[in-house]
């Protein structure tokens, strides 16, 4: 939904089924590509600048 608006996002989004919304192996791909770049998107600062 961010990017539809416009929103820069950090990685790939991540689609579950309701079924498979228990199951962590479902999510576990996606954890194994993208979870170091969305940890490190949150600890990154804005320059002062730029805010």
């Amino acid at each position: 939904m961010l990017v539809e608006l416009g929103a820069t996002v950090p990685a790939a989004g991540l689609y579950v089924v309701d079924k498979l919304y228990d199951d962590t192996e479902a999510f576990q791909p996606w954890i194994d590509r993208w979870g170091s770049v969305v940890l490190a998107s949150t600890k990154a600062t804005v320059p002062a600048g730029d805010r």
